[in-house]
């Protein structure tokens, strides 16, 4: 939820300032230092990608070379997923 902040009537009031001229040339610089710094949104994502892809990499190897163990596995997720879900009557239309 979003929560927009109305401009008072102050506020419309008053002329906005111009910005001084050393403010000007540093705008440049802080841009050019924000792009190389890493933000903590890439860092989660580059993290959240290395994360799944172990976890790919994990099925396959189990998948391949313990298939018991895999079918167990997936039993075991398949169960607890299926007991997740809950339809009720409401939520089949037409019936």
């Amino acid at each position: 939820m979003q929560f927009y902040e109305t401009p008072t009537p102050n506020d419309e009031e008053k002329p906005s300032e111009p910005i001084p001229a050393e403010t000007e040339a540093q705008v440049p610089k802080d841009r050019a230092a924000a792009k190389k710094a890493i933000s903590g949104g890439f860092r989660l994502t580059v993290f959240q990608t290395l994360v799944c892809v172990l976890i790919l990499l994990a099925a396959f190897f189990l998948r391949g070379f313990l298939p018991e163990l895999y079918g167990e596995l997936r039993a075991i997720y398949d169960a607890e997923l299926n007991r997740s879900v809950l339809i009720l009557q409401d939520d089949v239309p037409y019936s």
